[in-house]
């Protein structure tokens, strides 16, 4: 509430002044604008679809492995290499042993991107049955059938 000051009456205004509320509010949504696209979870990557998809396990029992468009290897969001060198394939099988020495995962998943070769995505899945694992999934979007 205010009052009014000077030549009046001296009474009290009774109307609240919101101009301050919408103002914070407008900020605030802003600021959600903005931040909410930050808030994807993983490695961006455009998955392939395909017709028949099966129901997500649990996932503390997933170790996701993610391969990009530029051929970078992640585990569990953090690049650990890249597949466009020899020495490198080395390293990514130590490290993605280490991976399932320090948590053992009962499923991997491999997350590919759909522009990746298939030689690509195999070369993925060697590696991980080297270091003894021995079930891996590819993950896809289901395909909506046209009605």
């Amino acid at each position: 509430m205010g009052m009014q000051v000077g030549e009046g009456s001296g009474d009290v205004m009774g109307d609240i002044n919101v101009t301050p509320f919408v103002d914070v509010c407008l900020v605030l949504l802003i600021i959600f604008m903005v931040i909410t696209p930050m808030l994807q979870e993983g490695v961006a990557v455009e998955i392939p679809r395909a017709k028949s998809v099966q129901d997500k396990p649990d996932e503390e029992s997933i170790l996701q492995i993610v391969l990009d468009r530029n051929l970078t290897v992640y585990v569990r969001n953090t690049p650990i290499g890249n597949l466009k060198s020899r020495a490198t394939e080395d390293d990514l099988r130590r490290r993605i042993s280490r991976y399932f020495k320090d948590s053992p995962a009962e499923l991997v998943q491999i997350k590919a991107d759909k522009n990746q070769r298939y030689g690509q995505v195999k070369q993925i899945m060697r590696l991980i049955q080297e270091t003894g694992m021995k079930e891996t999934t590819l993950v896809a979007d289901e395909v909506e059938e046209p009605q």
